[in-house]
């Protein structure tokens, strides 16, 4: 999850914290985020979401899309899917509907926003691991929105879009064929420059380029002379104007959570790798079922813990309500906790190893 000023809430995927009004407003982009909500509603908040419901007509009955607030009574998983249930009393609802008292369950999942409102005040704890939620999630990102007009550049942090540079073009039509082509290679210089500049600087991990026609795959070009760029993911994303126009449009369109979702595969694949490491060099230090990772769990030698997101939905509830509590105490204790939910290959290679593997603090006796 990431965080915006509040006035920016309508360009990224979450929202707004406001901790005077007790309230976090966000969107969920990965099983991480869910498995963090799971651990901050509590019997009593207040979630608003969108949802359906199923309402009797004169003629029969049909589900109807709506917003509404209700106060939890509980929270789960449901087995075999991404949805986290949270089930309540109604207390908000369109007035027409008449549904205030009646009891309601919302099924929260990727890309679903939701806002959080806890009337006793957030916990410190919880307020620090939503905010560590964000920076998780964030990938150093530098986003940019050109046409042949104009291009602005811009670089994406936890609390929002922040404009590093603004460039107006001045490339000449086409009746100018010997002028424009002269014009628009100093142009392209120019802006692959400054790019390449704040790259480097900003340490940037993914390049968006975004913006009408060809001139993104012009840019994109242009970069390849940079070989120290080579490293860097870039994704072009087609939208209607350049400018700053063109990056609220790209990161409207959801962008950043495709970005997000390819880092997570490159984010698994590193840790499957880190635990081969481990298993080569010295097998004590890893813990590969749940029985033994539960036992190192009790005792705090755990220092990472990777787990698929289908264990932690199997049907069967014993087994689930065991696998939750084995994640709380680990957190508890320090240990990173990482839900793998990509379904590639490190996912499949963890599913392999019972779907459930620690890397130790110290080898157990």
């Amino acid at each position: 999850m990431g965080l915006l000023n509040q006035h920016e809430g309508d360009i990224v995927r979450i929202l707004y914290i406001d901790e005077k009004e007790r309230t976090v407003k966000l969107r969920i982009e990965t099983e991480d985020d869910l498995w963090d909500l799971y651990n901050v509603i509590e019997m009593g908040d207040i979630v608003y979401a969108r949802t359906t419901r199923e309402l009797k007509t004169s003629s029969g009955s049909k589900r109807k899309a709506m917003s509404i607030g209700l106060r939890v009574v509980w929270t789960r998983f449901q087995p075999f899917t991404t949805r986290l249930r949270v089930h309540g009393v109604i207390v908000q609802a369109p007035k027409e509907l008449d549904l205030e008292g009646q009891r309601h369950t919302l099924n929260l999942d990727l890309g679903h926003e939701v806002t959080i409102h806890k009337e006793k005040g957030w916990d410190r704890y919880q307020m620090d691991r939503i905010r560590k939620a964000c920076r998780r999630s964030m990938v150093k990102a530098l986003i940019v929105g050109v046409d042949d007009e104009e291009v602005t550049i811009a670089t994406v942090h936890d609390y929002g879009i922040e404009p590093l540079v603004e460039m107006i073009l001045h490339i000449p039509g086409k009746i100018y064929p010997t002028a424009k082509a002269i014009e628009l290679k100093r142009e392209l210089n120019r802006i692959s420059s400054k790019i390449k500049e704040l790259c480097e600087r900003l340490k940037i991990e993914v390049l968006i380029l975004a913006g009408p026609g060809i001139m993104k795959e012009l840019v994109e070009e242009e970069l390849q002379k940079y070989p120290e760029l080579r490293q860097i993911k870039v994704y072009l994303e087609n939208v209607s104007s350049g400018g700053y126009k063109g990056v609220h449009e790209a990161l409207k369109r959801g962008v950043l959570l495709r970005v997000l979702r390819d880092y997570s595969i490159t984010e698994e694949s590193k840790l499957i790798e880190e635990v081969l490491t481990y298993l080569a060099r010295d097998e004590r230090k890893v813990a590969l079922s749940l029985d033994e990772v539960e036992k190192a769990v009790r005792i705090g030698a755990v220092d990472k813990l990777f787990i698929t997101s289908e264990l932690m939905r199997s049907p069967d509830e014993t087994l689930r309500r065991r696998v939750e509590e084995i994640l709380k105490i680990a957190e508890n204790t320090g240990a990173r906790v990482k839900i793998f939910s990509s379904f590639q290959d490190a996912y499949l290679q963890l599913k392999h190893m019972g779907g459930i593997v620690a890397i130790l603090r110290y080898q157990l006796s």
